[in-house]
């Protein structure tokens, strides 16, 4: 049987998700070829004058929106455990030293 994941459990997870792959974009361990990927197919589907949903008031930002989410959301999924688990010792570096 297939769980299905609450919709608002995901939109609540947004900010941890452009968090998290915004400190992947920074780690040395995702190849630039990933990151260019990711980066290309994004800027590429803003800029491409055809939609999934065509130019309706406020459902053609959501349809941008939830394509840059999926993006972001396989560049996570889809990295190394080794780079996630790096990712983390990055985020110990930037603390302020002697708390």
């Amino acid at each position: 049987m297939v769980k299905h994941r609450n919709k608002w459990h995901t939109i609540w997870n947004l900010p941890r998700l452009v968090s998290k792959s915004w400190a992947l974009f920074k780690n040395p361990h995702i190849s630039r070829e990933r990151k260019l990927l990711v980066l290309l197919l994004g800027l590429g589907y803003l800029v491409w004058p055809l939609d999934l949903i065509p130019v309706i008031p406020l459902l053609g930002q959501i349809d941008d929106l939830g394509v840059i989410f999926f993006l972001l959301n396989w560049f996570v999924n889809k990295s190394e455990p080794e780079a996630i688990e790096a990712e983390y010792y990055f985020a110990d570096e930037k603390e302020p030293k002697g708390k």
